[in-house]
């Protein structure tokens, strides 16, 4: 796992900064420093507008560099955005630990039969009383 976040680490603090400045050098090479910050400009006010319909394309866009701006266009592309976000969501399942198949947690109510019976491990329905808290204390 360490190895794992050392990774994301180079990512984010070398090879991206590195890959946005090499990109905006070779496109201010053909078009001019000028038109780079003006499309830089146009980016953020464009992408500060997108964050209420869309917040992580709205984000990508609004964050100078044309990397992210062009990361951002394609998601948002909505089954484009829905197969990247099933990819996620199933990385992240897997990387808690949650097997393939379950339900996902959702932030609706719990229903009976959410989690299916385990004979070896049956749920008790009790209270939890902490002796050092008396009552009225709350």
């Amino acid at each position: 796992m360490k190895g794992f976040w050392r990774g994301i680490a180079l990512l984010v603090f070398v090879i991206y900064p590195l890959a946005e400045l090499f990109v905006a050098i070779w496109v201010a090479s053909i078009i001019g420093w000028m038109w780079v910050i003006l499309i830089f400009c146009i980016g953020f006010v464009a992408g500060i507008t997108l964050l209420r319909r869309n917040v992580v394309s709205g984000l990508l866009i609004a964050v100078p560099g044309f990397v992210t701006d062009i990361i951002g266009l394609v998601l948002l592309i909505t089954p484009i955005r829905k197969v990247i976000g099933a990819g996620i969501v199933a990385g992240i399942a897997h990387r808690v630990g949650i097997p393939r198949g379950m339900p996902w947690p959702t932030s609706q109510p719990a229903t009976e039969g959410y989690l299916p019976p385990d004979p070896d491990h049956p749920v008790v329905q009790g209270e939890v009383i902490d002796p050092d808290v008396g009552p009225g204390s709350r």
